[in-house]
Order: C-alpha cells, then structure tokens, then sequence
C-alpha cells in the first residue's frame, strides 16, 4: 500500500506565529508572521500559494512558495499595509478581485487593494469590535462584532443596511445563519 500524499497543513497561534508543515514532515518548514502583536487574523489562498496575515495593526502579504532573503525555510513577505491602530481580528480576501477587507479592534472596517497594498476606503465601526466577517456578494459583507450583532454593510456608500442581534455574547466566527433577505433564522 502506497503512503498517503503529503498535506499542508498551517498552525496559528493567537497573538503568536503562524507555521507551515507539511504532514509527511514532523517539523515546521516555514514561519511567518512572528512580528509584534502576533497573528489575529489569517487568510490562506492555497491554489495561489499566498497568505494575508493579520499581524498586530498591519496586515502583511506573503508568498508561502518562496524563500526569504534572510532565513531560508521562511516564506517572502512581500508587502506590508499599514492602517489600523489596534490589532486586526478578521479578514476576508476576494482573490479574484484583488481586494481585501480587514477589521481590528480599532472598530474600522478597512477595504484594501491586494496588488497594490493602497488603501481604498475606511468604514467606521459604531457598534463594537468586529471578530468575523463573510462576504455575501461583491457588495455586501456580514460582520459579527463583540456585543453578539451581525452588521450587513453595504461595500459601496460604506453603511450598514441591517443589524441583527443573534447572540448575547461576542460572535468567534461561527453562529447562527440568518436569511439575509428577510432577517430571519
């Protein structure tokens, strides 16, 4: 019986590093994110060999195929975004479109341009820290914030159409799936 093809597989830590092993191997191959503040938030494009850190207030872009300069098992950073001024806590990256949307616990909600690291726009955040968010379509996203809301945002004019009260506590990434449409369980 032949052995089982090898796995990526990536550990986070919170407010730590963020490894990338493969399962054949029993170390780490390459580290990254492992600056002030640690990783708050991660999103990984396999097929692309890219990931977007949140490490501290920046985000930092990596190409996990590549070597760094200085350390040979690490990835190459290849841009830092700087904005936030508080510890980012969610991101989502529309690959294809080359944007990202961040959010920290600076209450700003942040849509950046992935290839050129610029800024596009700044949504200010009146109900409390986000700590997830999922696109809906190329112009909304639905956050969840640390009171138990979700927040649908419209991308465009920057506003938040609904909120919903779904949890007594914070949302952590997961929760209750609401009928967008009606706001309805």
């Amino acid at each position: 019986m032949a052995p089982p093809s090898p796995v990526n597989l990536l550990a986070v830590r919170l407010r730590g590093s963020c490894r990338l092993a493969e399962s054949h191997r029993s170390e780490p191959q390459k580290e990254m994110g492992n600056g002030p503040g640690g990783i708050g938030a991660l999103a990984v494009n396999w097929k692309m060999h890219s990931a977007i850190c949140g490490c501290g207030e920046l985000l930092e872009v990596w190409d996990m195929a590549s070597k760094g300069e200085e350390d040979t098992t690490a990835p190459q950073r290849l841009q830092i975004l700087r904005g936030h001024t508080q510890m980012v806590t969610a991101i989502h990256v529309d690959w294809a479109q080359g944007l990202i949307l961040s959010a920290a616990m600076d209450c700003t909600l942040r849509r950046w341009d992935l290839r050129s690291g610029e800024l596009l726009k700044t949504f200010p955040v009146l109900s409390g820290e986000i700590r997830c968010m999922s696109l809906v379509d190329d112009a909304s996203v639905v956050t969840g914030d640390e009171r138990g809301n979700l927040q649908v945002w419209d991308l465009e004019g920057g506003l938040v159409q609904r909120v919903l009260t779904a949890h007594k506590v914070g949302a952590a990434g997961s929760g209750q799936v609401w009928k967008i449409g009606t706001a309805r369980l």
